[in-house]
């Protein structure tokens, strides 16, 4: 059973909501957003500015707008997720500085990062050390989100997230990312998997300049999805595509030219659903197989899509996403 616990717009007098349901998502899929759904007849009533949450796990957030529906007779309360909330924050560089630099224990950046994003009141990090050391350059003006992902998976590690009552805040903290050989299949989930065996692994990357005298890259990546500069797949296996980056010097080309073609890197998909969820968390690797083909691909989670009630909680995992790298600064 589930308590669905909302405060109100102070974040003060929990109560638990009643006969209602929780809808979150939230990791590569970039909506990071919540509703709640009450029964209009059921009396209960969120105030805006309320947060949401189940203790101890990282389903919740702020109540941003609501919306009476008088022809299903409830009132459809939408936010932001925690980590929406991060993920509304810019990581500015300092002043003088092209980047913002993340270096030392990783919990200790996490709390450096939520103080920078002005959500101390809202948010905080274990003052014990994680264990994890980070030594990170966040992406020029990245939002928070996608800033502590990145410093996180720098390190091999993710972003763990879990609502504290006693503390009244969400806690972000540093977790080694984990493996999961022996992940969800069919006979237990309901399971989609879908296997690739090539993608794009020939970057030609072209930056400024004209004609003869424009600046070109090649990068490669392997049967793997590793990305170097030899080429190891040709003939048939060799699929090219071309990166028109037309303002970058040779130096820029070469920091983001093998990112862009390992975010092309596809290892597959796997959509996965499943009672009350299996401890998977956005970050880590798991193995998905369809019993009755005998498809198995294993890949990073990317995204988390939660549903809660007073009965039930379901969750559905969604592979990383496929070739969504960012246009280039």
């Amino acid at each position: 059973m589930a308590d669905i616990v909302v405060t109100d717009a102070g974040n003060g007098r929990p109560a638990v909501l009643r006969g209602c349901k929780l809808d979150v998502e939230f990791g590569d899929s970039g909506e990071n957003n919540l509703q709640l759904t009450v029964d209009v007849d059921s009396g209960q009533r969120v105030a805006l500015g309320s947060y949401v949450y189940i203790d101890g796990t990282e389903y919740g957030g702020i109540i941003d707008a609501s919306e009476s529906d008088s022809e299903d007779a409830v009132i459809r309360y939408t936010g932001r997720t925690w980590h929406g909330i991060l993920a509304g924050k810019v990581v500015m560089p300092p002043s003088g500085s092209t980047h913002r630099r993340a270096s030392g224990d990783a919990n200790r950046c996490l709390l450096e990062l939520i103080g920078l994003a002005g959500l101390s009141g809202v948010m905080t990090a274990p003052s014990d050390p994680s264990g994890i050391d980070v030594d990170y350059d966040y992406p020029r003006f990245c939002d928070g989100y996608t800033g502590a992902r990145g410093m996180l998976a720098s390190a091999g590690a993710r972003l763990a997230v879990s609502y504290d009552s006693v503390l009244e805040m969400a806690v972000l903290s540093a977790v080694p990312a984990k493996t999961w050989a022996a992940g969800p299949d069919s006979n237990t989930a309901s399971i989609k998997v879908r296997r690739v065996r090539r993608c794009v692994n020939h970057l030609v990357s072209l930056g400024e300049g004209t004609g003869t005298s424009r600046i070109i890259r090649h990068d490669y990546a392997d049967a793997q999805g590793d990305v170097s500069q030899v080429q190891s797949l040709f003939g048939v296996d060799e699929i090219a595509a071309i990166y028109d980056y037309t303002n970058a010097d040779a130096e820029r080309l070469a920091e983001s030219a093998p990112q862009r073609l390992r975010d092309l890197q596809d290892r597959g998909s796997l959509k996965a659903q499943l009672s009350d969820g299996e401890g998977y968390a956005v970050g880590d690797t798991v193995t998905g197989i369809d019993v009755a083909t005998g498809d198995e691909v294993t890949v990073p989670v990317g995204t988390v899509i939660a549903v809660a009630t007073d009965d039930y909680v379901t969750v559905e995992y969604r592979a990383a996403d496929e070739a969504s790298p960012e246009e280039p600064e």
